[in-house]
């Protein structure tokens, strides 16, 4: 259901009550109102998502079939339209100069597909920018935004774009095939990583977060998806949400409007405020605790509780998920995750620094 705050003789806040005192049904609140009060007044009322106006039509739609998947997903059905997002590359199938042959991850703006290109027999992960966006603008511009800043950037453990463009009418670009997966995956499929393994990774991307950070850049999508695993080698990888610190360039973020995932949004983030490369910090405390414990810091129904939980609520201790990490270890992700940026370390290799002294490494 979408719900617009203010409707004619109608209050958008009584109606919400209504609907949750008798249904569960996914609600969208709709509201040119973007202050954090409305937010957390929003969350608190039970709605799913929130909406702030004016909205591209693409995106609106985008965040219509996002919450219908989740919600279908939390009662084990087949989401709807799950097919109808992706940009629909089959195997065998030419794409510009790349054989497709078949697709190993899909994101809320794209999809990334094992392809080969075909003068070179080069194998990679390509990222083809979703259907249902390929014509919006401000999607089109973060898509490009997000290879030029990758092609950009030279590290060891950022994943370099070797090649970008248009085919078809859909952007696209080619990176390396990280055939290991990523952190999340790992997660879940592993459990939690013993403490040597973890901080080995998490040394890794605080070191590729330090090196955008130093470029100018804030990364915005912190979290374990982003972060590719070859054998112990680990790659940040999705700028696509980087905000350039000094940039005049054209927002491609609507005022009022939150970029992140909402597992890993700072409290800067959600209240709509600056930037900074603390708010990568606060990111990387939500990786460490996951990573160490197999389990986001809060946990919650909706996008909307768990944004309000990275407003108000305490940091939980990981020594109460697995008594036997160190109590030190702890005290690194508290001062990470500190609501103010500036109570936050002063930078991600910092951070990785106290977490290795809480666990006696150094």
């Amino acid at each position: 259901m979408i719900l617009d705050v203010h409707m004619p003789r109608l209050d958008g806040w009584q109606t919400l009550k209504g609907i949750r005192a008798r249904s569960d049904v996914p609600v969208l609140m709709l509201t040119a109102e973007s202050g954090e009060q409305d937010k957390v007044r929003g969350l608190v009322g039970g709605a799913d998502d929130y909406v702030t106006k004016p909205v591209a039509p693409a995106e609106f739609v985008a965040r219509i079939q996002a919450l219908l998947r989740r919600s279908a997903r939390g009662r084990g059905l087949t989401p709807p339209g799950e097919l109808a997002d992706e940009p629909g590359l089959k195997h065998g199938q030419q794409f510009g100069s790349y054989e497709i042959d078949r697709m190993i991850a899909r994101g809320g703006m794209s999809a990334v597909y094992r392809a080969t290109h075909t003068a070179l027999d080069r194998v990679v992960a390509l990222k083809v920018l979703n259907t249902e966006l390929s014509n919006d603008r401000v999607t089109r511009e973060r898509f490009m935004n997000e290879w030029r800043i990758a092609a950009g950037l030279r590290h060891p453990n950022i994943l370099p774009v070797r090649d970008a463009g248009d085919a078809d009418g859909h952007l696209f670009m080619a990176m390396d095939l990280i055939e290991g997966g990523d952190l999340g995956h790992a997660l879940l499929v592993g459990g939690a990583l013993a403490p040597p393994r973890a901080i080995a990774i998490l040394e890794q991307t605080a070191a590729a977060l330090d090196a955008a950070h130093a470029a100018g850049l804030v990364h915005r999508d912190v979290k374990p998806g982003n972060i590719l695993l070859q054998g112990e080698h680990a790659f940040l990888t999705d700028f696509g949400l980087s905000k350039l610190l000094a940039s005049n360039a054209t927002r491609l973020t609507a005022p009022g409007r939150m970029v992140g995932t909402a597992e890993y949004l700072s409290p800067e983030q959600i209240r709509g405020e600056q930037v900074t490369p603390q708010t990568d910090v606060y990111a990387l405390g939500c990786v460490i605790f996951e990573t160490l414990t197999a389990s986001s810091p809060f946990d919650a129904e909706s996008d909307f509780v768990l944004m309000y939980a990275h407003l108000e609520r305490t940091v939980p201790r990981m020594s109460e998920r697995r008594p036997a990490l160190p109590p030190a270890a702890d005290d690194v992700v508290r001062k990470a995750m500190e609501k103010r940026a500036q109570d936050r370390f002063e930078s991600a290799g910092v951070t990785i620094a106290a977490l290795k002294a809480a666990f006696g490494y150094e």
